[in-house]
């Protein structure tokens, strides 16, 4: 009997105290401990259970000359006699217990007395006055840290913790946490001692959970930069004097609505001249959202009003009041029989699209499906009998609920992710659509393009059919089956080695040039760039081409380009305003009310307010009659058509 109550787990040896109190002491190790030893609370034998750890057998520990640290968890009731008796390196005693744990004759018999005893600060006195624990001269409380916040432990039941300091200055948005964990165990953060943030003044924001009970004295003493304060505890928390000294008592101080007049006539809280209810609903753009999270600022679209555009984009982010909020879930029904709703597109921020949510919306034809949807509810597109077309950015097929897609044809065209096109074909419902591989990669005239961001609809040049020499232009804008993309980067090692190029024009709409982009195009003798942000140059983008080439940039972004990565190039220069056409090709030409491109150069057209009406490299191209600004080969030149 006394065989099946005691086990050996992680090297120590373990005995029940009683048939089936499901409690256990420590009689012995196979395993010496050494440096810091940290006791557990409860542990599981291989032969399965859970046992709670409460006492230390007598001079179990007596000869484990090398501890320096013991950890006796919050469930020790009794440490027997003898057991750490020749503990002469011990430095430190840390015992989370409420009630100090009887202690045997000489348990810690040569241990140094004026080590730091820590234990929870509530116990501290009963430490302090307990006969064998009295002892020990250096008794204080448990400390610990988390996530650059100090924290005292006061209680272990129940778990109760005081924010007492910080290791790095806070900055910013200060978001108190309603726990923290330590050892395994959630604490409830209560208290904010004294003077904690005191002049921490590059605070900008206060968050206070609802757990909070106690605001010490000077807590947030002149912390003057503070735009606005939120507290989610009902109860007005207690404000220690001189608290908020210093800061703008007009600031908006957000508060439970349905404690709103007891902070209006709380003595401390009454002093913020613009105490508001927290928002938990709100409208903007036609949609109404629900906060879901007032801490991480998460809303959920539940419903709508009249004035919805046929064609939808909802927001991966909304602001209300002053406040940001990511829109993460579409709730059930929220925009149901909306028979005008033509096109929707859902934005990468939402996981969750609930039930019914575009139940019967028949006039609609077109849906995006964002990449972070996970799941799409019972009845969510059922009876949009009008849909024609369908994109899934999604990498992982959504789980879908009963009938998601009840009454859609499945003969529609859905397009998914090419490197996910096998897992959709796998998935149920999925499956019975006409699953495509949604094209990342298309040429137009001599460049080749990749698709970026398919909803942002972005392009990078990665390279070209045939090695560019002379003067190339990259266009702000590219077509490709029906879509017009923004052309805003140049890929890694798209123009590497193309040493034929002498002058290469780069667009406004531009913002990145990667790895070795232009890698040995040593012939460039003139760069013009349109971009007034100038764009992020990676590593080995201008390889080997001469710093003393002119670049020629927007006159007002030239300071700028000096103070960027651009200023290796030591021959910038403002973009001159007058048109001029150095070497505008022979071949184009107007004739017929028609521009003739014979030798399909990349043409651009801008009419006379700068927007471009056209991009490509057509034979032959037409536009209403009127002037414009055509630029080919670096040059421009007006045109009359």
């Amino acid at each position: 009997a006394w065989a099946q109550n005691s086990f050996t787990v992680n090297g120590l040896n373990y005995q029940e105290t009683g048939v089936g109190t499901g409690q256990v002491k420590i009689t012995g190790y196979t395993i010496e401990p050494t440096g810091v030893f940290d006791i557990p609370e409860t542990v599981s034998p291989s032969s399965g259970g859970s046992y709670t750890v409460t006492k230390i057998g007598d001079e179990v520990f007596a000869n484990c000359t090398n501890l320096t640290e013991v950890i006796f968890p919050s469930t020790i009731t009794e440490i027997g006699e003898y057991a750490f008796y020749y503990s002469r390196d011990l430095t430190s005693i840390t015992c989370y217990a409420s009630t100090p744990p009887a202690m045997g004759e000489n348990a810690f018999g040569t241990a140094d007395k004026t080590i730091p005893v820590y234990v929870p600060a509530n116990a501290l006195s009963s430490y302090q006055s307990n006969a064998d624990w009295s002892e020990f001269t250096r008794t204080t409380y448990i400390t610990f840290i988390s996530n650059n916040l100090e924290y005292k432990l006061l209680y272990t039941s129940p778990n109760q913790a005081e924010i007492i300091g910080y290791t790095t200055r806070p900055t910013g948005v200060l978001n108190i946490p309603a726990t923290v964990n330590h050892k395994g165990k959630d604490y409830t953060i209560i208290t904010i001692a004294e003077e904690v943030f005191s002049e921490c003044s590059d605070l900008t924001e206060l968050v206070f959970p609802e757990s909070l009970r106690t605001i010490g004295a000077h807590a947030f003493h002149y912390c003057q930069d503070l735009t606005s304060i939120t507290c989610y505890n009902t109860t007005p928390p207690n404000v220690g004097e001189s608290a908020f000294e210093g800061a703008d008592k007009t600031i908006p101080v957000y508060v439970p609505a349905e404690a709103l007049s007891s902070y209006q006539n709380h003595a401390d809280w009454s002093v913020f001249t613009n105490l508001q209810a927290i928002v938990t609903e709100f409208t903007v753009g036609g949609l109404t959202y629900k906060v879901t999270d007032q801490i991480a600022k998460t809303v959920e679209i539940i419903g709508y009003t009249t004035g919805l555009p046929d064609v939808l984009d909802i927001p991966a982010t909304v602001t209300n009041n002053g406040i940001n909020y990511n829109v993460t879930s579409i709730g059930a029904d929220a925009i149901w029989g909306i028979d005008d709703l033509t096109e929707v597109s859902i934005p990468n921020s939402i996981t969750t699209i609930g039930e019914n949510v575009f139940w019967a919306c028949y006039y609609m034809t077109k849906v995006t499906i964002g990449s972070g949807v996970t799941s799409i509810g019972a009845g969510a597109f059922a009876l949009c009998e009008g849909l024609t077309e369908m994109t899934v950015l999604a990498t992982m097929p959504p789980t879908l609920g009963d009938d998601a897609f009840g009454g859609v044809n499945r003969d529609i065209p859905v397009y998914v992710p090419a490197e996910s096109l096998a897992a959709y074909q796998a998935a149920e419902v999925w499956k019975d659509f006409n699953l495509q591989a949604i094209g990342s990669a298309f040429t137009v005239g001599n460049l080749r393009y990749e698709v970026t961001d398919k909803t942002a609809e972005t392009v990078t040049v990665t390279g070209y059919v045939n090695t560019p020499e002379g003067a190339l232009e990259i266009p702000s804008t590219v077509e490709h089956k029906g879509t017009t993309y923004s052309v805003t980067s140049i890929g890694v090692k798209a123009f590497y080695d193309c040493t034929g190029l002498t002058s290469l024009t780069l667009p406004a709409s531009l913002t990145n040039i990667e790895t070795y982009a232009l890698y040995n195009c040593s012939g460039l003798t003139k760069m013009t760039v349109f971009a007034t942000t100038p764009p992020t140059v990676e590593g080995g983008a201008f390889y080997n081409i001469s710093k003393e080439t002119p670049v020629y940039v927007p006159a007002a972004s030239l300071a700028a380009y000096q103070a960027s990565v651009w200023k290796g190039f030591t021959n910038l220069q403002a973009i001159k305003t007058a048109l001029n056409t150095p070497s505008m090709p022979e071949s184009i030409r107007i004739q017929g009310g028609m521009l003739h491109n014979p030798q399909q150069l990349h043409l651009t057209l801008y009419d006379m307010q700068g927007r471009q009406v056209y991009s490509g490299n057509d034979n032959t191209v037409s536009q209403p009659a009127g002037v414009y600004v055509l630029r080919c080969n670096g040059a421009s030149g007006k045109v009359l058509f």
